[in-house]
């Protein structure tokens, strides 16, 4: 594992762990002062927990300093996906576009771990491993 994959893994963790706050149904302030709409409890409940799952596997693989390539290629495309909605949802007015533009970390760790997942580093023995 690269020093450059550690550091966006370990970084992700409390960031996944600041998003599922943000969108913890009890936070409304929190998501107003965002921009972040409001939706059905059900929906913010499960996409914090998601949200702080992944946090913890992020956060865990960089502890470890192992990676799985199936969680590089999920937080790739979850973080792109993210990255993708903010954006057409600023674009058509749904959102700030402060709000949007606070995604852009999310883009970051996703070219990163997109990166990773693609390229995975090899051994001098042989197979790429991730």
């Amino acid at each position: 594992m690269t020093p450059l994959l550690r550091g966006a893994l370990l970084a992700s963790g409390p960031l996944n762990l600041m998003g599922a706050a943000l969108f913890a149904p009890p936070l409304v302030a929190l998501r107003a002062a965002f921009g972040v709409p409001e939706a059905p409890a059900f929906y913010q409940w499960t996409l914090a927990l998601w949200v702080c799952a992944f946090g913890v596997a992020y956060a865990h693989a960089g502890w470890r300093g192992r990676a799985d390539a199936s969680l590089l290629a999920l937080g790739a495309f979850g973080k792109l996906v993210f990255v993708a909605l903010m954006t057409l949802m600023a674009w058509r007015g749904e959102v700030p576009v402060t709000t949007a533009l606070a995604s852009t970390p999310d883009l970051l760790l996703a070219i990163v771990f997109g990166h990773a997942w693609w390229r995975p580093a090899t051994t001098p023995a042989g197979p790429p491993r991730a």
